[in-house]
């Protein structure tokens, strides 16, 4: 997959309104049953720091400090469950 794209990203391009697009999306997700994607938090990283100008160093350092985050949090649940 490529670049998650927003609602208000999707309504610009389209020249149609956040509202019905979301409705749409949200009936199109029910009526065929689909799971709703994982977003890569990564890559929405890499979005916003490209939009504010950051220098790779400070993205890098922001991507590997969340994948910290979710790996610490994984363990923690596991051991959590294992408890129960």
């Amino acid at each position: 997959m490529g670049i998650p794209r927003t609602l208000d990203d999707i309504a610009i391009i389209s020249n149609t309104k956040r509202k019905s697009i979301a409705k749409c999306y949200r009936q199109i997700i029910f009526e065929l049953d689909l799971k709703l994607p994982i977003i890569d938090t990564t890559k929405c990283i890499a979005r916003v720091a490209n939009k504010v100008n950051l220098s790779e160093r400070t993205k890098h350092q922001a991507i590997d400090t969340i994948i910290c985050s979710c790996i610490s949090f994984t363990y923690l649940t596991s051991v959590l469950t294992s408890l129960c």
